[in-house]
């Protein structure tokens, strides 16, 4: 088999519900591609559902480990991986009938694969209301042309487009030349990997079409309100400013406060939500509060409340969301 353009890779782990229509949506590419499928020591049947589908497919290679978890077993993916370029699909979501085909074309219309690092393409946010799918396509907006890698960053931390895996079709070279894999995190591994690829990358082509549906379970664990939601935006803050520092790059230390302050109000009402003292939600209001003295510059009145002091950055960096997250508030 010759060197595939793409590798699709499927972390799985104890998801068969939702499985088999990743599955069905991967088998109607037609372009120039392989999957390969981690099986992270799932206790249901989805290893067996993945092993099915494989059997008669050549293009896909099924491996089986005892549970790592998320960080690990996509490393794992990236080591038995062969193509040019290294695709994440989540196994509850699914890709559009013509992914491979439209990657391979916007590749193919700027150049060559040596032109072209990155790969950035929309998705729609689908949720299962009522037995019923609902579609709502993401915010996110990129021109249609090439831009530097590092523009993009610039995008990520102005929160104008995410930074989630699945998001982006990046070349394995620079995984493997930058050595840059993802951390062992519960959470936001994503956060913490794709913005150091990009910024190592030359070029990226953007494209707004809709090509990956990202399915939102109620039950999934990155939505519920957890302890670790919230203590890991510190690691990951922290990780930011070290790459960044590393790179001396203070530039983008400042760009991050909108990202952060994002983030910031994100962990606010992740606490509100979790069950637990107001003793030790006074202990997590407190590191958020060093968060803003850390990272923010001016002031505000120090009888506010915590809340109106993240209100009130979010106005000086982004009025709109201001706006709209008060009138959540209230």
């Amino acid at each position: 088999m010759n060197k595939p353009l793409f590798s699709i890779i499927i972390a799985v782990y104890n998801i068969e519900d939702y499985l088999q229509k990743c599955l069905d949506s991967i088998d109607k590419q037609v372009n120039n591609y392989e999957v390969v499928i981690i099986d992270d020591g799932s206790t249901d049947s989805s290893g067996t559902i993945c092993d099915k589908w494989a059997s008669k497919k050549n293009y896909v290679k099924v491996f089986h480990q005892s549970n790592q978890g998320i960080s690990a077993t996509r490393n794992n993916g990236i080591q038995y991986s062969k193509g040019e370029y290294i695709v994440f699909v989540d196994p509850d979501d699914w890709i559009e009938d013509d992914f491979t085909k439209t990657l391979q074309e916007l590749v193919e219309a700027n150049g060559t694969v040596k032109k072209v690092d990155v790969i950035a393409y929309n998705f729609a946010l689908v949720s299962n209301l009522s037995g019923t799918f609902n579609y709502v396509e993401s915010g996110d907006a990129y021109p249609k042309h090439l831009v530097s890698g590092e523009e993009v960053v610039n995008w990520i931390l102005d929160t104008k487009v995410g930074n989630y895996a699945w998001q982006y079709a990046i070349k394995r070279n620079i995984y493997i030349e930058h050595s840059i894999r993802f951390p062992k995190m519960v959470l936001y591994e994503d956060a913490a990997t794709i913005f150091r690829l990009i910024f190592f990358s030359k070029s990226v082509i953007c494209t707004n079409r809709v090509l990956y549906n990202y399915f939102q379970r109620d039950e999934s664990f990155s939505h519920k309100a957890t302890l670790s939601r919230t203590t890991e935006y510190f690691n990951l803050f922290e990780q930011m400013d070290n790459f960044f520092h590393e790179h001396n790059r203070p530039d983008l230390i400042a760009r991050s406060k909108e990202y952060k302050l994002m983030r910031l109000l994100s962990a606010y009402l992740n606490i509100i939500r979790l069950n637990m003292s107001k003793r030790e939600k006074k202990k997590y209001y407190k590191k958020i509060r060093h968060a803003i003295t850390v990272n923010f510059v001016i002031e505000p009145h120090r009888k506010m409340t915590l809340i109106k002091e993240l209100l009130f950055y979010m106005h000086l960096f982004k009025p709109m969301a201001y706006i709209h997250d008060w009138r959540i508030s209230r």
